[in-house]
């Protein structure tokens, strides 16, 4: 028992390491070169890293993916923004999913759902509440309140 106390320490405390994975070198997630600029993300880590951290944060962890329910839930199927490609979305590539490469919308203060066609999963888009939410608590949690 003790042994899996200190295993799940050790993961609590490794999390904001691990939450920023797809972050390169430059501190900036590359998911986000699909919806700003380079130009805007540089002046962001200079003038407002703060802002930066957030995104970072936003699009590592708006989602979440799980087997699709037994009880029938209201959502929607998940697709490319990118029309031309017509091939199924498989379980893979959403293993470093990108929301900006979807037509998945971020509510307020609501939830929204994507079944992912042909896989048996759901895709869970959190609201940007929940987001704002649990980014204040890891900031908090690991000492950096800016």
């Amino acid at each position: 028992m003790k042994q899996f106390q200190i295993l799940g320490l050790a993961l609590f405390l490794a999390m904001p390491f691990l939450t920023f994975a797809q972050i390169s070198n430059n501190g900036i997630d590359q998911r986000l070169n699909d919806k700003y600029s380079i130009e805007y993300l540089n002046d962001l880590k200079s003038q407002d890293p703060a802002a930066l951290d957030y995104l970072n944060y936003f699009v590592e962890n708006v989602y979440r993916i799980i087997d699709m329910p037994d009880k029938q839930i209201a959502c929607l199927d998940l697709k490319r923004v990118d029309v031309t490609n017509n091939q199924p979305i498989t379980l893979a590539e959403m293993e470093n999913f990108n929301l900006y490469k979807y037509n998945c919308t971020v509510l307020p203060d609501k939830r929204m759902f994507y079944k992912i066609k042909n896989t048996g999963k759901l895709l869970i888009i959190k609201s940007e509440k929940e987001l704002k939410d649990s980014f204040s608590n890891d900031q908090r949690l690991s000492g950096n309140n800016k």
